[in-house]
């Protein structure tokens, strides 16, 4: 209840834990494959109000305050009010502009990342930076499928949730409705590996697709 906004994600849940975790991990990543001295970038893509960041440069600051000074936090969010909500976040937690920049933008288009180049400094920085894109991951567009008996004595069968509007016209609101399974991205996907059997290929088109966020 003493938390804002209309839902949580882990970072506001766990916080200041789940930073401090992804913290460790960046900072251990950084000093293995950076060379000494190198600047740490990090990019977040769906910010929301700052929370991760707040909690991540918070971390790095009270381990490591020679790396805090080189690093340079940069976000990226569609939504006005959120970037302003971060801004306001890490300003009252003390990291002033030179150490984060949240970034208004979409990360489908490149003025959003033209935006973050800018935001750290450096159109070719001197290491990779880190992406955290914890808050687009799990809401991509995703299916849901259940086991469902059989009438009249049938063998149980797989099934996929479809939405749907509750009545013509539109006029009611959408409803969740079972349907036959027939999506065959689902069928090779997922049944096949639930169901023990032979793991069968994606389609083509769905590899094109994936290859394009290689």
């Amino acid at each position: 209840a003493a938390q804002p906004g209309a839902w949580l994600t882990p970072s506001d849940l766990f916080s200041p834990h789940y930073g401090r975790g992804v913290a460790a991990f960046i900072s251990a990543r950084h000093a293995r494959a950076a060379p000494r001295g190198a600047p740490l970038h990090i990019v977040e893509v769906g910010s929301g109000r700052g929370t991760l960041a707040r909690d991540i440069l918070d971390a790095i600051a009270g381990a490591d305050g020679a790396l805090y000074a080189r690093t340079r936090y940069a976000t990226l969010d569609v939504s006005p009010g959120l970037v302003s909500a971060a801004r306001a976040t890490l300003g009252a937690a003390g990291h002033g502009p030179a150490v984060f920049t949240p970034t208004l933008g979409d990360a489908c288009e490149e003025d959003g990342w033209a935006g973050v180049a800018q935001a750290l400094g450096a159109s070719e920085p001197s290491t990779p930076p880190f992406i955290l894109a914890c808050e687009v991951l799990d809401n991509l567009p995703h299916d849901r499928v259940e086991r469902v008996d059989g009438e009249d004595g049938a063998a149980s069968a797989w099934a996929q949730a479809e939405v749907v509007w509750g009545g013509p016209g539109g006029g009611a609101p959408p409803v969740e409705v079972l349907r036959p399974l027939a999506d065959p991205v689902i069928e090779a996907c997922l049944v096949a590996a639930l169901e023990g059997g032979p793991r069968s290929a994606p389609p083509p088109s769905l590899l094109a697709r994936l290859a394009d966020f290689a």
